[in-house]
């Protein structure tokens, strides 16, 4: 994946996974972008794990196959 946005980033993990995501408006991952080639392995934790440590970004799972998002300490 060349130069895309985050929010571009997690629609491509939740239609892989079948997940969605849920974060405030107010981080703005549309204009927050990253580059370089992401890779989907059979575990979601691991892709979650690497997203994280790429962005300034944290993540719970929730129930229902939605994934919260947020600034680390915040949630």
């Amino acid at each position: 994946m060349n130069k895309a946005t985050l929010t571009d980033v997690l629609k491509k993990i939740g239609r892989y996974y079948n997940i969605e995501f849920n974060y405030d408006a107010a981080l703005n991952l549309q204009d927050q972008t990253c580059s370089g080639k992401l890779f989907l392995s059979d575990n979601l934790n691991d892709v979650l794990e690497s997203f994280s440590k790429m962005t300034f970004l944290e993540y719970i799972t929730m129930n229902d196959g939605v994934i919260y998002i947020d600034r680390p300490g915040k949630l």
